[in-house]
């Protein structure tokens, strides 16, 4: 099959909508350890206090653990649809070159993704590097794994 920039395009759509979906996973999962974090009596921060610690003080830094883990799928939420736009553009674009500056400015977490910056690899092995990432996120997104160090 010939690889034209209707192929790849189609290539980046459905690894796109793979990544979302993921990104959108890891988001709910981590909602629901926010709400248990919230209740100081929660099980996650009984299991995480040392002796003589308050579970506000837990409940603040897992927190804050929690708020890090979701961070690259709080990117892909918030940027995907400009990402989407800008590469669709670029393809229909007579050209069919990738506006690098468009996409650093609209997305930039995407556009580093894209561009080799986060995992050494660009395009869309980049993209499917993103994704394995993701889908690694969401298998350790259980509450055994909140552990402050």
């Amino acid at each position: 099959m010939e690889n034209t920039s209707e192929n790849i395009f189609d290539d980046i759509s459905n690894i796109t909508k793979s990544i979302e979906s993921t990104a959108q996973k890891i988001l709910v999962k981590y909602v629901k350890f926010m709400k248990d974090i919230a209740d100081d009596d929660s099980k996650i921060i009984k299991k995480n206090m040392k002796e003589g610690e308050e579970s506000k003080i837990v409940g603040e830094q897992l927190f804050e653990l929690v708020s890090s883990r979701v961070k690259d799928a709080e990117n892909v939420i918030e940027e995907m649809d400009n990402f989407i736009v800008v590469m669709s553009n670029s393809f229909s674009d007579i050209n069919g070159k990738i506006k690098k500056k468009e996409l650093i400015n609209k997305c930039p977490f995407m556009a580093s993704v894209w561009l080799g910056d986060v995992y050494g690899e660009k395009g869309i092995d980049g993209l499917k590097l993103l994704k394995e990432d993701l889908v690694k996120q969401l298998s350790e997104a259980k509450s055994k794994n909140l552990i402050r160090n």
